[in-house]
């Protein structure tokens, strides 16, 4: 297949800036996150395309450039465009678009738009649930990181929005190249952590007192990490999208996932010794997804 909205270009000036710290986690050395770090990145029966923006790259609180130290088989790919990438990403596009499409892999792009579906829904499937086990089972007949291929747009949501709306038409509509997907809803009667029914696991995972966690009619719920406003419930920073709905997608335990979510949710309580309005968003999310609970009841 060819994959003609992948011109050959220049490649753009790097808006990466200096920071001087952590050669490890890429963090000024006062906030340090090395000790939340897995000690080996978490292997993906799948692969994970982020399409960055051009001003996440040189954003101080950007989260996804600690994502590639926690797991395996992520490309990230800088640009406003498809079109505007640089050569290497356009060539890593098209290998991972290309490649999933000869493999009849699914490829999802996680994005809450009209329409999209439940990755949860999706991940519990039998044609999905197949693939995975055969991921699992039989690696020598399912090439690495072919399970799915999980498009993910990284930018604040006026960007992702723009991103989204101008991706190459063969990738949406009934017909296109991709599958959209979004995350499900949080629930203040649940875990905000939806695990397929043939996972294990209690469905929710405590992090210790006061990082991530309150009390909720008995039960323990597990706080999105707000280091950045959100403009609604359901939506959290990439890199807690993606490290969600690769949980969803991989089946793991609550366990696996506050592994991967620990250097961002460390980020954040690094953070908030800065700036006390990320307490004030945890206070204001949980109000908000109560008064949400009450009001469908």
């Amino acid at each position: 297949m060819s994959f003609e909205d992948l011109p050959a270009v220049e490649d753009p000036p790097t808006y990466v800036r200096e920071i001087r710290g952590c050669s490890k986690c890429g963090r000024p050395a006062r906030v340090c996150v090395c000790s939340a770090l897995p000690s080996q990145l978490i292997e993906l029966t799948g692969s994970v395309l982020i399409l960055q923006h051009p001003h996440e790259v040189r954003r101080s609180l950007g989260t996804v450039r600690l994502l590639p130290r926690c797991v395996s088989r992520l490309t990230i790919a800088v640009g406003r465009t498809i079109k505007g990438t640089s050569r290497k990403d356009a060539a890593n596009i098209a290998g991972l678009i290309d490649g999933a499409v000869e493999q009849e892999c699914p490829v999802l792009l996680l994005y809450p738009a009209k329409g999209a579906t439940s990755l949860a829904l999706f991940a519990d499937s039998p044609s999905f649930g197949a693939r995975l086990a055969a991921a699992h089972n039989h690696p020598s007949s399912t090439p690495p990181g072919r399970a799915y291929l999980l498009i993910a747009l990284d930018g604040t949501w006026t960007n992702a929005r723009e991103m989204f709306n101008a991706l190459p038409p063969t990738w949406l509509g009934a017909d296109g190249l991709v599958k959209l997907v979004q995350l499900p809803e949080p629930s203040a009667n649940s875990s905000t952590v939806h695990l397929p029914e043939a996972s294990t696991g209690l469905g929710t995972a405590a992090v210790s007192a006061g990082k991530g966690t309150a009390a909720q009619g008995g039960e323990t719920l597990s706080l999105p990490c707000l280091i950045r406003p959100e403009p609604e419930l359901s939506h959290v920073t990439t890199y807690e999208a993606i490290s969600r709905a690769v949980a969803i997608l991989e089946h793991w335990d609550p366990s696996q996932l506050q592994k991967c979510l620990a250097p961002l949710r460390m980020m954040t309580q690094l953070q908030a010794a800065f700036n006390p309005a990320i307490h004030a968003r945890e206070q204001e999310y949980l109000a908000a997804l109560q008064q949400r609970e009450l009001s469908h009841q």
